[in-house]
């Protein structure tokens, strides 16, 4: 007995000196982003307009908001507490309302933000460490109320989106190299669908915005649906559960709760280093729109938050990271490695397949791989796993049609690896800016209009010239056809008589000559030379001034492309909504037609309209019809 009580005593002991001690304080990891976008309308993106318009200046004007947070004495004003500075993560909206604006001044308009940001940015973003990834809204063209209203609402599910997504994706990695390992949904909307499809293409999403819900409506122009009400509160991150995205689970992504950065207020921010004084590590999400007129102070006043409490609870340390970099550490994962991947070919006459396989496992349950052919069409290709870490995929385009195609990978920590493999040359841009570009003759002066490729264009008034000559030299790296185009922007009194041609090696290869001023904001196709990298080639323009005097020549981008080039007609496409019929089409200027029945001798098509210029096209149907667009 005497012996039990010393053993029960030397217990209670032990218990007590356990009790008092506590858990190592936690890390609290910041990510400060931007959900990135161009808008055109108060608060976003106009949503009455099926075809959009956009400017650039947030990106291009040193007085707005993306060259100032690029500012190195803006960013030296941060410091964590281990003295570095801020790191932040760019989530770039692409997609939907882009692909359908009438831009003209983009290389691919579906990824107007993305390119915009490593156009003039790309070089700031490498030199502070930043992240890159991708932002998505599920704008979806619809009348969900049954008014014949159309609007850009937000989709009622993520399946009306999910081919434009993909298309977005392709195009990402593809034309600006760019895939996602850190994403956020637009308005936080999630379903089980999207978080399941997310799982087998990236590893971070920080979409949790509880404890938010908003249900679905109909009245009015549809945003902001979602739905976090049962999803965790606290931030420290969690495997959606495949049935339930709100729900801790067994999913391999990993969510995040995000707040908006002007929500954050001084008890949030202590309540979550309080959390980490308490031995759990914080992934703290915040983000606001790079458009937004309080975004900059928005940042500095995170940061002096973070530092009030930080100084409330001492033990704590903050740092600022990227997305990626915050799980990565948040997990203990010290690997920043990415994987090797090594790529084969096998041709079979027209038939490409790719081996492909990586030193280690990988997130995706395969690669990502996309292909582009000369049309310019894109897909997404199944691969086939045929070993450990080891898949092959079959090319669904002929070896002669393939453009290029692109390869990501992402291991299990979130380390990408990406490849693109060129079949042809990438399109080629050639602007007033650029050293190709020279003046022979006239008096050239810089224009900053809307509709500018880039930054401005040139104009020449005729009014002492003879002529005004510019000229482009083309520095093309592989011989084959070219369709060139060349492209200026809408000014007044903008001069006709606009002579083209193209030298190779001194030789004239084009010549095109347009009586009338060129078309403002389009692509003005002059032909398709054979061109040979082995020799000089030059597009010339020259501008008389003859009868047109009070006129000015205008010069801004040529455009070389060895893809196809075609005049594909109208494409017609349908929408239903009771009794109401809406068209679009990809043309202008042609009559709708109807026909109450079809077969050979039998249709009776009359005019409806024409020339309709303007797509959408909104009737009344009230019997079965037939429709056509004729010249």
């Amino acid at each position: 007995m005497k012996r039990l009580a010393h053993c029960a005593a030397a217990a209670l002991v032990w218990l007590a000196a356990f009790a008092c001690v506590r858990a190592a304080p936690g890390n609290v990891y910041l990510v400060l982003g931007s959900d990135t976008a161009v808008w055109n309308y108060p608060g976003g993106i106009n949503p009455y307009d099926y075809h959009n318009h956009f400017t650039f200046e947030l990106y291009t004007q040193t007085n707005q908001n993306a060259c100032q947070v690029m500012d190195p004495a803006f960013r030296r004003q941060f410091a964590d507490s281990n003295g570095n500075p801020l790191k932040m993560t760019w989530w770039m909206l692409v997609g939907s309302v882009y692909g359908l604006s009438d831009n003209t001044d983009v290389p691919i308009v579906n990824l107007m933000p993305l390119y915009l940001m490593q156009k003039y940015h790309g070089a700031a973003l490498s030199q502070f460490g930043d992240e890159l990834t991708l932002h998505y809204h599920t704008f979806y063209w619809s009348d969900y109320s049954d008014s014949g209203v159309f609007y850009w609402n937000e989709a009622q599910c993520f399946h009306d989106c999910r081919g434009n997504f993909d298309q977005a994706l392709a195009q990402s990695l593809i034309e600006e190299g760019v895939f996602p390992v850190s994403f956020r949904s637009g308005w936080h909307y999630m379903d089980n669908e999207w978080q399941n499809y997310l799982n087998q293409l990236l590893p971070y999403s920080m979409d949790n915005n509880s404890p938010a819900y908003c249900p679905w409506y109909t009245n009015g122009v549809i945003f902001n649906v979602m739905d976090w009400s049962q999803a965790p509160l606290d931030f420290v991150p969690f495997n959606p559960s495949p049935a339930n995205y709100q729900a801790p689970g067994a999913s391999p992504g990993w969510n995040v709760r995000s707040v908006k950065l002007q929500n954050v207020t001084q008890t949030l921010m202590n309540q979550v280093f309080a959390a980490a004084a308490a031995g759990t590590d914080q992934v703290v999400s915040l983000w606001a729109h790079l458009a937004e007129s309080d975004f900059l102070p928005s940042l500095v006043q995170a940061d002096g938050l973070a530092h009030v409490a930080a100084s409330n609870y001492p033990s704590v340390p903050f740092l600022y990271c990227t997305a990626v970099e915050a799980m990565q550490r948040w997990r203990g994962l010290s690997e920043r490695t990415p994987p090797q991947l090594h790529i084969s070919e096998l041709l079979e006459g027209e038939k490409v397949a790719l081996l492909l396989d990586t030193d280690k496992p990988i997130f995706q349950p395969q690669p990502f791989v996309a292909v582009k052919d000369l049309y310019g069409q894109y897909q997404i290709v199944p691969c086939l796993e045929s070993a450990a870490n080891s898949w092959m995929a079959v090319l669904p385009v002929p070896r002669g049609m393939l453009a290029k195609y692109g390869v990501a990978v992402t291991d299990l920590a979130g380390n990408l690896t990406t490849r693109i493999v060129r079949y042809v040359p990438d399109d080629l841009f050639i602007d007033n800016l650029d050293p190709a570009y020279q003046e022979l003759s006239g008096d050239w002066t810089s224009i900053a209009v809307d509709g500018c490729w880039g930054i401005d264009a040139r104009i020449s008034s005729l009014a002492t010239n003879a002529t005004a000559q510019a000229q482009w030299v083309l520095p093309i790296t592989a011989a084959g056809s070219y369709n060139t185009f060349v492209r200026v922007p809408a000014v007044t009194n903008a001069a006709g008589q606009v002579r083209f041609n193209l030298l190779a090696g001194g030789a004239n290869v084009l010549s095109v000559f347009f009586a009338d001023p060129l078309p403002a904001s389009q692509w003005v196709y002059l032909g398709a030379p054979r061109l040979n990298p082995g020799v000089t080639n030059v597009l010339e323009m020259v501008v008389s001034a003859q009868g047109q005097t009070n006129q000015v020549a205008v010069a801004d981008v040529v455009k070389l492309s060895p893809l196809i080039f075609t005049t594909a007609p109208p494409r017609l496409r349908c929408q239903f909504s009771g009794a109401t019929l809406t068209l679009y089409w990809n043309g202008t200027g042609l009559a709708l037609q109807q026909a109450t029945c079809l077969g050979p001798g039998s249709a009776n098509w009359t005019d409806l309209a024409g020339p309709i210029t303007v797509s959408p096209y909104t009737l009344t149907v009230t019997n079965t019809a037939f429709f056509r667009l004729s010249k």
